[in-house]
């Protein structure tokens, strides 16, 4: 029987290579010590990403590192985080939806960092963009991580960092501008209906959430280590996971708002959850410069 929706081949590969990461019988290298000499044998490892929580953790340590040595200069910066109503997640499974509305925060952020920094001509901000799909229930739940210098850059001779001063009255309104222009832009593509987005811009409690609490200051380095490292974590750690009988066991991070501290799954559904955790061929969810926005 021919299934109606095919797991992407995509998927399937990446659960192949998951399911051989750190196998001997799979590959290995043999090292050499000299100083106690002894050999050893490596396992390959998947290098997949996405699922791995072994090579998504090397990364995580590789990217935080590269960040902070080679591409973030001594400037505070601030973490946004924003999230999205559940009635538009299922969207955001689409890569070229959840790139234009990630173009839609940058720039309110762009524009909002402009505005309560100093005036200066030809004004640019720093920022870096983590995508997260995930909840710490393991549920698809896709909201941005964003690490932004807490200011703008003016480039004449040489590149000059001018400091903002953002209140909380400026994360509402931000919030509400990127609320705005995100419904617009579900409007434009027939998603939802002109009353439906009249609607929801009503609501007190819209689902859309914008945090930017955290803010780093230019000589805490290991701070702002620590930071990137908690946006390009891992969706789930395998120490956490645990069998029960025919029940899958997965201890969560953290206590949820009702007191639950773990949950208790089927082993299907646990590999239906974290599929949708695998970020598209040849996209990739971890940043590798620092982008400079006008």
């Amino acid at each position: 029987m021919v299934q109606k929706h095919p797991t992407p081949k995509y998927i399937d590969k990446a659960f192949k290579k998951y399911l051989g990461c750190g196998i001997l019988a799979k590959g290995f290298a043999c090292a050499h010590c000299g100083s106690c000499n002894k050999d050893f044998l490596l396992a390959f490892s998947c290098k997949g990403r996405g699922i791995c929580p072994s090579c998504n953790t090397r990364a995580m340590v590789e990217t935080a590192a590269h960040l902070i040595e080679n591409v973030i200069p001594r400037v505070p910066v601030r973490q946004f985080v924003i999230s999205f109503p559940k009635r538009i997640r299922h969207y955001l499974q689409t890569h070229v939806i959840l790139q234009a509305v990630l173009r839609i925060v940058i720039d309110e952020i762009r524009k909002r960092l402009i505005t309560c920094s100093s005036k200066v001509a030809n004004a640019k901000i720093g920022a870096i963009s983590f995508i997260q799909h995930f909840g710490n229930t393991l549920n698809f739940h896709p909201h941005f991580h964003i690490i932004a210098a807490d200011g703008v850059f003016s480039s004449t001779d040489t590149l000059l960092f001018h400091e903002a001063f953002l209140t909380p009255d400026d994360i509402v309104d931000t919030q509400e501008s990127i609320q705005k222009r995100v419904l617009k832009y579900f409007q434009r593509q027939g998603f939802f209906d002109k009353e439906t987005v009249g609607k929801m811009l009503t609501y007190e409690n819209s689902g859309f959430s914008l945090d930017a609490n955290v803010r780093i200051e230019s000589w805490d380095r290991k701070g702002l280590e620590r930071l990137i490292r908690y946006c390009a974590r891992p969706a789930f750690a395998s120490e956490n996971l645990r069998k029960n009988g025919p029940w899958l066991t997965y201890r969560l991070p953290k206590p949820t708002h009702t007191g639950k501290t773990f949950i208790q799954i089927e082993p299907l559904e646990f590999l239906e959850r974290i599929s949708k955790f695998i970020p598209y061929p040849r996209l990739t969810s971890s940043p590798l410069s620092w982008c400079l926005c006008s």
